[in-house]
């Protein structure tokens, strides 16, 4: 690449802080994420452009470059972090013959502050509806970068529902409706067993989390991350195409641990039961295959996940609700906000159960 920019270009340095924002904002330098081409473009301009292609060739490594544009699938990048560095020093200023580097906190906050600058200083945000989750861009920021975002704008309080798929998945699966067919059997019923080693997760977590991240040599992030993709339907195999095993770097030894883990191998069986009380509430559907025979699909983790969003989303509403009758501003995070005033815990969950049905724990979350 034969282009050099002109780092003392007011027009470039504000470009070269757009592109270093969002990279320092919204991916890593390791692990990998999706991102469609809009959003690289509005970071760092038009594809053809002789600045976006430098910033594209500095900053970005793409991981997976395969898309599908009617499946929705694009191409994964992380970030290189010499890039990133070699970038702060090309726009750094100096003052008193001192040069002066940003810090990346310092480029993200400027970043999200420049782009979402109305949400901010209103504290109404603005959601597009997706698959049953409430989306705004903000969430895509690191959650460090995130709260310090917010915080300085007076948000000073975190909630988290604890547990949130283990529980309500659970408690969901103890609401079903019973349902006879015409000769008076069952087709669906609650589930009413004791599930032990559910039952053991939900009151024990962080100790199971704890546990088994030191026996697998997992984080306690990872521990959390795989257990509650299990719940929706993950499996533990050696396949590559497969959640669990991406998660834990395709490592063969570690798989086979987990996959023999007496107290996994007890909650895997609770959850595959407590599935099949669910399934027969759940949407039938159908395809024809290549002899044109109509078969109907299987149930898939997709599908698990779609109603757990679901349930997500019923319990989130509820919340909404409440806060707005409080006159209190609040950012969505999925299962989770931030609001810049104190809730009574106790009150909120009254109200959702009242709402809803589902019994829940909050926790507020320290920044």
């Amino acid at each position: 690449m034969h282009y050099t920019p002109n780092f003392n270009d007011p027009r470039i340095i504000k470009r070269c802080k757009q592109a270093l924002g969002f990279v320092i904002s919204c991916m890593d330098d390791k692990k990998p994420r999706a991102w469609y081409t809009r959003q690289i473009d509005k970071n760092f301009g038009k594809q053809n452009n002789p600045l976006s292609k430098y910033l594209r060739h500095r900053l970005l490594r793409t991981v997976d470059d395969s898309y599908d544009m009617f499946n929705g699938k694009c191409k994964t990048y992380v970030y290189k972090a010499e890039g990133v560095e070699f970038i702060k020093a090309s726009i750094s200023t100096k003052t008193n013959n001192e040069t002066v580097i940003k810090t990346n906190l310092e480029l993200a906050i400027e970043w999200a502050t420049i782009n979402f600058k109305d949400q901010l200083e209103t504290l109404n945000f603005e959601y597009n509806d997706k698959e049953n989750r409430q989306w705004n861009p903000i969430q895509n920021m690191k959650s460090d970068y995130r709260a310090q975002l917010l915080r300085s704008y007076g948000m000073n309080f975190s909630y988290d529902i604890e547990c949130a798929a283990p529980t309500l998945i659970y408690q969901h699966s103890r609401s079903i409706k019973p349902i006879q067919n015409e000769k008076g059997k069952y087709i669906q019923y609650p589930n009413d067993l004791w599930m032990e080693a559910l039952e053991h997760y939900l009151a024990n977590k962080k100790t199971v989390r704890i546990q088994i991240a030191k026996e697998a040599d997992m984080t306690y992030k990872e521990v959390k991350e795989m257990i509650n993709s299990l719940f929706a339907g993950a499996v533990l195999a050696k396949n590559p195409k497969t959640a669990v095993y991406q998660l834990i770097d395709y490592d063969k030894a570690k798989m086979l641990f987990l996959q023999q883990h007496e107290y996994l191998t007890a909650l895997r069986d609770d959850i595959k039961l407590l599935w099949n009380y669910i399934k027969p509430t759940m949407p039938v559907s159908f395809k024809e295959d290549k002899n044109g025979n109509v078969r109907k699909t299987a149930m898939t983790s997709k599908k698990k996940w779609d109603l757990y969003f679901q349930l997500e989303r019923t319990v989130m509403n509820s919340v909404q609700r409440y806060l707005e009758c409080k006159q209190i501003k609040f950012f969505i995070e999925h299962d989770g906000w931030t609001s810049d005033k104190a809730i009574d815990v106790v009150d909120l969950c009254d109200y959702v159960y009242y709402e809803t049905g589902f019994d829940l724990v909050l926790k507020e979350v320290a920044h």
